[in-house]
């Protein structure tokens, strides 16, 4: 996982955060990244088959397990661009478009004390 680009691990930390399937406008968005280092982001965790196409404007992983590595990595990675990618998800410009984000998942779920 360590020899994707900086711009697939960001995706992928961002994509386990939000849960199993994730629009890619709401990637693209929270990862705070230009578009093109976005999609080369995107292509390379779906290369690397970490990452599926799912529908047309949506991504999901593979595994849950693989999600589940993301989501306990970033957790605990000091100076990671996750939990940039967690404000960008509090706040970001979504908000008014609350039907990009997922259904909450126990994941995060559990992550958020609930």
């Amino acid at each position: 996982m360590a020899l994707l680009p900086a711009a697939g691990q960001q995706v992928l930390e961002v994509a386990a955060m939000v849960g199993r399937r994730a629009p890619h406008t709401l990637l693209a968005a929270a990862s705070g990244r230009p578009e093109e280092e976005v999609l080369a982001g995107l292509e390379a965790a779906c290369q690397a088959r970490l990452l599926l196409e799912d529908g047309e404007d949506g991504y999901a992983f593979a595994h849950d397990v693989i999600r589940e590595v993301w989501e306990e990595g970033w957790g605990g990675a000091p100076g990671g661009a996750a939990p940039q990618g967690g404000e960008a998800l509090e706040g970001g410009p979504w908000k008014a478009a609350p039907d990009l984000l997922p259904t909450t998942t126990p994941g995060a779920a559990a992550r958020n004390g609930r």
